[in-house]
């Protein structure tokens, strides 16, 4: 099976999943992938974007130096410190942890966090035991109490961005989104095959 991540943000209790990005979930699988989670971790991260040539402009700034070539507005009113996307730079400075659902019990975790989780999640608190464990880890913490900003990132990428992969995600029947053109061929568990 493998181990699976997710992208978290410890300061702000956020997340992205590389699924929603249309990558794997294990590390070498979103980790070689320059269009989806890991774009979507530089946004998050830049410090200074919509300043210069290759940031992402917000689609507004984009119309505004559009005015500025044709005539229409002086480029000194500017704003220079709203070119860029909203998202970026969210979680420039933040603490952040690619965490795996194997990872350490209660690394990154507050007692007050760990507490939280087994007070509501009784089941889970009861298979801990069972297992010899005292507390979850951040990738269940994060799963079931930080929020998911997948969508906002990718939201702000393809307005920004139109031509871009995540721009033409697809959704197939079963709920996974893929990037590019033709799906993959696939079989519905309903299908038989016969020798």
């Amino acid at each position: 099976m493998g181990q699976y991540y997710l992208v978290c943000n410890l300061d702000k209790e956020e997340y992205i999943h590389p699924h929603k990005f249309g990558d794997g979930m294990k590390l070498m699988e979103f980790g070689d992938s320059a269009s989806g989670t890991m774009l979507g971790l530089a946004v998050l991260l830049a410090d200074g974007n919509g300043r210069g040539g290759g940031d992402l402009f917000s689609a507004r700034h984009k119309e505004e130096l559009k005015e500025c070539r044709e005539g229409k507005r002086k480029w000194e009113d500017i704003d220079w410190d709203r070119a860029g996307v909203e998202i970026a730079g969210r979680w420039a400075g933040d603490r952040i942890v690619i965490a795996g659902d194997y990872a350490d019990d209660g690394k990154f975790l507050t007692q007050e966090q760990i507490d939280r989780y087994l007070r509501e999640n009784p089941e889970d608190a009861k298979h801990f035991r069972e297992y010899n464990r005292t507390a979850p880890n951040l990738f269940e913490y994060a799963e079931r109490y930080f929020r998911d900003i997948s969508d906002e990132v990718i939201a702000q990428i393809a307005e920004a961005e139109p031509d871009h992969p995540l721009a033409k995600m697809w959704t197939d029947e079963w709920g996974i989104r893929w990037r590019g053109g033709k799906p993959p061929i696939t079989l519905r568990p309903d299908m038989v095959i016969k020798a």
